[in-house]
């Protein structure tokens, strides 16, 4: 639709017959129709709750399948994780933007805390997924997308176990694979 370019690294990394978490960089409104045309389409997203004040993009987040999160710490939030987790290990696949929004300069965020705690909690694995140059097609600030080359990579997937045990670990394994794929 864009007239963009869009190249795939390692797509047969990404498991068939098996839910998973994918975790990737946010950068571009594009990034979840690259994810859903390309790479996962039939995973469910976890965003955040005030996406249901932006029309179109939070009925297609809930229509999709999709969990609505808050970004504090509260009872709903707690409910809807635990729905997540109990979609996850009945079969749904989901996919979590670990810094939670889209970057404002390009660079990769923090990571909110509770991100690997889907992945941990459903024992299903983790995949990371780097997006680069879904930026240009969109940029924050712009209304209308133009081309651009963009080149998803999808990392050796992370077992959820290591997710609960080493959170520190595998946060700074997603950043080093984000990092080290998005430059």
């Amino acid at each position: 639709m864009t007239l963009s370019k869009i190249k795939i690294i390692n797509l047969g990394k990404i498991p068939r017959g098996e839910p998973f978490v994918l975790y990737t960089n946010h950068s571009s409104f594009f990034d979840v129709p690259i994810i859903s045309g390309f790479i996962a389409p039939d995973a469910s997203y976890v965003a955040k709750r005030m996406l249901i004040f932006w029309g179109p993009i939070g009925m297609w987040i809930l229509l999709g399948g999709g969990i609505l999160v808050e970004r504090k710490k509260s009872k709903r939030e707690l409910v809807q994780i635990l729905k997540v987790i109990s979609l996850i290990k009945k079969g749904q696949s989901f996919v979590v933007f670990p810094e939670g929004t889209r970057s404002r300069t390009g660079e990769i965020g923090e990571f909110h805390k509770g991100s690997l705690k889907v992945a941990s909690k459903s024992g299903a694995k983790m995949i990371p997924v780097a997006i680069k140059g879904s930026r240009g097609i969109l940029p924050r600030g712009e209304w209308f997308p133009r081309p651009a080359n963009v080149v998803v990579t999808i990392g050796e997937p992370i077992l959820p176990e290591r997710a609960g045990s080493e959170p520190e670990e595998v946060t700074l394994e997603l950043k080093n694979f984000y990092l080290e794929n998005t430059k």
